[in-house]
């Protein structure tokens, strides 16, 4: 009988942590919350070729921003440094953010993070895809691709 209350008791308080859990993730048809929305990338998940790029929003003023990626090795989120400086910064009047970052080849798991004057802190995940191949590697390619897929 004891066996089976704690039993009880310990499957009532995971399934409450998973509710509450999933009641704050963010809502996947609008990248944005009540603290920033992020203009660019424009959906939670992006494609592009180009290496530089830059992740935008509008926040409130004073709001600090930072952006951070993803290390697949050490299993963290690591604060980004784009030329020497770190990827933080603090929204001013208009509360225009832009942030420059360089992606890596393939996934790029981004985080987010707002710190509002007020102490509220939110976090922002998107993933962002690096195609190494463009368009013009394929039409500078010697391979004929015609053959090859043939």
């Amino acid at each position: 009988m004891k066996k089976t209350f704690k039993l009880l008791i310990m499957l009532t308080l995971v399934c409450s942590f998973v509710l509450s859990v999933s009641a704050f993730a963010a809502d996947p048809g609008m990248v944005g919350n009540s603290v920033i929305k992020i203009k660019k990338p424009e959906t939670y998940t992006s494609t592009t070729t180009q290496k530089e790029y830059y992740i935008s929003g509008v926040t409130s003023s004073g709001v600090t921003v930072s952006v951070s990626r993803y290390n697949p090795f050490t299993g963290y989120f690591h604060l980004l440094y784009v030329d020497g400086k770190a990827a933080v910064q603090t929204a001013g009047a208009s509360g225009l953010i832009a942030q420059k970052i360089y992606l890596t080849d393939g996934n790029n798991k981004i985080r987010i993070r707002t710190d509002s004057p007020d102490g509220k802190v939110t976090f922002l995940e998107v993933n962002i895809t690096l195609n190494v191949l463009s368009l013009s590697d394929i039409q500078q390619s010697p391979i004929d691709i015609r053959k090859a897929i043939a």
